[in-house]
């Protein structure tokens, strides 16, 4: 096998030749490579030739040397000049098959990094016109970056493996190891069956309803109880202002004493023994402004990659990810693209939301899914949607609902909590809380 740095002297060309020299020893030798690449692969010149042999192997005929020159004598092939040299160039090298994967690993690499000079090229092309707004180019730039990220092959899963993963997540269910981040909260994992990874949760609520320290409640108890890598991305609050929140709901430290430089000596033990506990805690916190959704994806693809998985992403809000278009237009594109995210990167991701206005569906003032504006974008690109809502005086302010009002794979209904506004803390009725 010939080194990789002295493979990596190849031009383009010479490695898309030997690529379709390689898929014309046999059936086996083109599916490979067919599992490996895709037509943007190649350039213009073999990417015809790769899509020639893909649709003989998807109308089940064999594929090699005398079989492709069968077919060009039959007219069946794109470009007969192109296939002719091919031809006549053909050797039955055995250095192939010992470096197969690593000509098509360089392949994708020069391919795409050339897909990047191209798009690149043009947005930077358009900047120099002039004609366009900032806006527009900024938008033109994220199309562009989605452009190269989306343009891998997407092959569809073979029943025998889809059933070995789905009996594999059948047997978790029976050794009470569900494939879902629990909430912490019995009631509401109870109802929802957790955060199912793949599914997007929205946790909507008036400003100051306390949805933000439901949220932190929630990274406390899956990072400290259950060991899980969580990011929290805080677009309303520094890194600091998040850490005080969660330090004093987790040690149960009245905040507004923490800010006045107030505290008791026994606070202070809580607090640094709260604080031992979130050192060991994986737990990452962004607190970049105006971040826009690639962004977003791009930080939770890295952490993944360098922790090795990211098991729950939580955004707050949902109103302040940047995007340079009208409200309107940006919420549907906003949850469609985390939609997206979660499935790809297979993490439940929780996004928190603000209600529009003060509107209110029932009598006894509770918020639903009208609430959401636009209502039908939330319903189409979600799995779960729930409502905080937490009375207001003369009522008990202690008391919390939160209200399932959608559940795309499970029943609806109201989970109650305690609410210790002190710390920030909720909690179950009749539990202390942590318990």
């Amino acid at each position: 096998m010939k080194e990789k740095s002295e493979l990596h002297k190849l031009s383009s060309s010479e490695l898309e030749v030997k690529v379709i020299n390689y898929m014309l020893h046999g059936n086996h030798q083109a599916d490979m490579i067919i599992n490996m690449l895709c037509e943007d692969d190649f350039s213009d010149k073999y990417k015809t030739l790769f899509s020639d042999i893909v649709n003989l192997r998807n109308n089940n005929i064999y594929v090699d040397i005398v079989a492709i020159t069968e077919q060009l004598t039959l007219g069946t092939l794109s470009d007969k000049n192109v296939w002719e040299k091919v031809i006549n160039a053909f050797t039955a090298d055995t250095s192939l098959q010992e470096n197969i994967e690593n000509y098509c690993e360089i392949l994708k690499e020069k391919t795409g990094r050339q897909r990047v000079i191209n798009t690149f090229s043009h947005v930077l092309e358009e900047c120099h016109k002039g004609e366009k707004s900032i806006s527009e180019l900024k938008d033109l730039l994220i199309g562009s970056y989605n452009d190269i990220r989306l343009g891998q092959p997407i092959r569809p899963h073979a029943s025998v493996d889809v059933l070995q993963d789905t009996f594999a997540m059948i047997e978790q269910y029976s050794r009470n190891e569900r494939p879902s981040v629990l909430s912490g909260y019995k009631s509401l994992d109870k109802l929802t069956g957790g955060f199912r990874r793949g599914d997007l949760t929205v946790l909507a609520g008036n400003a100051g309803s306390g949805k933000t320290a439901l949220a932190q409640n929630i990274v406390l108890n899956t990072v400290l109880n259950r060991e899980n890598v969580v990011v929290y991305f805080s677009l309303e609050s520094t890194k600091e202002r998040v850490m005080e929140r969660m330090l004093c709901a987790n040690g149960g430290i009245n905040l507004i004493s923490l800010r006045n430089g107030k505290l008791q000596k026994n606070d202070y033990v809580k607090l640094l023994d709260a604080a031992g506990r979130l050192h060991k805690s994986k737990l990452f916190i962004d607190d970049s402004p105006g971040i826009v959704p690639v962004q977003l994806r791009d930080t939770c693809a890295k952490l993944k990659n360098e922790e090795g998985r990211l098991d729950l992403v939580i955004i707050d809000y949902l109103q302040l990810l940047s995007l340079s278009v009208e409200p309107s237009r940006a919420i549907p594109f906003i949850l469609e693209f985390l939609y997206k995210m979660t499935l790809e990167y297979d993490v439940p991701v929780i996004v928190l939301s603000q209600l529009y206005g003060n509107n209110n569906e029932t009598d006894d003032k509770k918020p639903g899914l009208l609430t959401l504006y636009p209502s039908r974008a939330f319903q189409q690109w979600t799995d779960v949607i729930t409502f905080l809502y937490r009375p207001q005086p003369p009522d008990d302010e202690e008391k919390a609902e939160i209200i399932v009002a959608k559940n795309r794979n499970g029943p609806t209904g109201t989970v109650y909590l305690d609410f210790l506004q002190d710390s920030l803390r909720f909690k179950e009725p009749g539990k202390k809380p942590w318990e």
